[in-house]
């Protein structure tokens, strides 16, 4: 997919940073609004090949629309993005999906904490990244919203727990989800 937005555009600021996850360090993507004092965050969560170029240019997407947005890398605990994207769902089978939802929890908790956030976050995830965005939603009560693009369903039981808004994007005729 072509890039939207390069990372030198002069509206954003981007960095690589860390943040501790239920795993140990979770590496991650950072884009936020140029000279913002405070905004709402976002956690961007890639779909199963990782924290692709495409992943990154979403944040930048988010920074340009007024939110600190966070992209981790949830493939940390399996030696990260490989520079391959078919290894990519390979990596996503060694994970622990419990230890991962925590992972992503930390990743909002971290979020939430930054200096630039009002403290208001919200989860978008992609394909495998909805599945855990619907988890984070589920075990989240302070969640304040969350996009699923795809991705498995929490389980009936879960979903009376949710309270964040949430937008669902699901195909009608996907048999599969």
């Amino acid at each position: 997919m072509p890039t939207q937005i390069e990372e030198n555009d002069p509206r954003i600021e981007v960095e690589n940073v860390t943040f501790k996850g239920a795993s140990g360090e979770v590496s991650g993507y950072l884009a936020k609004p140029k000279g913002a004092a405070k905004a709402a965050g976002v956690v961007i969560i890639h779909e199963n090949k990782g924290l692709q170029p495409h992943i990154k240019d979403v944040a930048r997407r988010a920074a340009v629309a007024g939110f600190v947005a966070l992209a981790p890398d949830f493939l940390s605990p399996v030696g990260g993005t490989p520079d391959d994207v078919n290894e990519g769902p390979e990596r996503i089978k060694k994970l622990d999906p419990a230890q991962t939802t925590e992972n992503c929890l930390a990743a909002v908790e971290h979020l939430r904490g930054h200096a630039n956030c009002t403290g208001k976050v919200g989860t978008l995830g992609f394909c495998w990244g909805g599945a855990v965005s619907n988890q984070v939603a589920v075990k989240d009560p302070k969640l304040d919203a969350g996009v699923v693009f795809y991705g498995r369903s929490p389980a009936d039981e879960d979903v009376p727990k949710i309270k964040a808004r949430m937008m669902l994007n699901y195909g009608s005729l996907d048999k599969n989800i």
